[in-house]
């Protein structure tokens, strides 16, 4: 019975992880797409600056990098909860905490 009420809190807590790493990456696509007259002076990134060089000043190919970024993560992660469950929740729990370090840069620097 312990053992089912742990593998429970496991699968819960690696899905709001999950859950969590998209929410945020899709809550910064919305900011590039309402400040994308500005993205491209303030965009730190050297990459993202490069996509919306090549773009030509526009957002899609910076948002298309970002969004595939992130189904490409959340792929991996879900791949691994499939194959060694073990492994997933110490690689998903960082990865999560990365967004609440990235949310937070975006909204209180």
């Amino acid at each position: 019975m312990l053992q089912l009420v742990r593998q429970n809190r496991i699968a819960l807590i690696f899905g709001v992880c999950c859950v969590w790493i998209a929410a945020v990456s899709v809550h910064d696509a919305v900011l590039v797409v309402v400040y994308q007259d500005m993205i491209e002076r303030h965009e730190q990134n050297p990459v993202g600056r490069w996509l919306i060089q090549v773009g030509g000043g526009e957002v899609w190919l910076f948002l298309l990098a970002k969004l595939a970024g992130t189904a490409a993560v959340c792929t991996v992660l879900a791949r691994l909860y499939q194959s060694r469950r073990y492994l997933a929740l110490p690689v998903a729990v960082p990865v999560a905490s990365f967004q609440l370090l990235l949310l937070c840069y975006l909204h209180f620097r």
